[in-house]
């Protein structure tokens, strides 16, 4: 798949408001650790792609501090 090139009308999606809820989770926690460390913005077609990860990630009992 042909990545977009700078100016050609790809959608970036800002990760800001995902990083203010990952700050707010336990320290222990890899979705923490993973959007934490992440670009600020990312393309809408990257985005999509990788909230299925995030999702399966905040399903997981540890990531907000339930226990193992």
């Amino acid at each position: 798949m042909p990545e977009a090139a700078p100016g050609d009308g790809a959608q970036k999606v800002s990760l800001a408001p995902l990083k203010q809820f990952a700050a707010s989770l336990p320290v222990s926690s890899l979705l923490r650790e993973i959007l934490l460390s992440d670009d600020d913005e990312v393309e809408a077609r990257e985005f999509l792609g990788r909230v299925q990860v995030w999702l399966q990630l905040l399903r997981r009992p540890e990531a907000l501090g339930r226990g193992l």
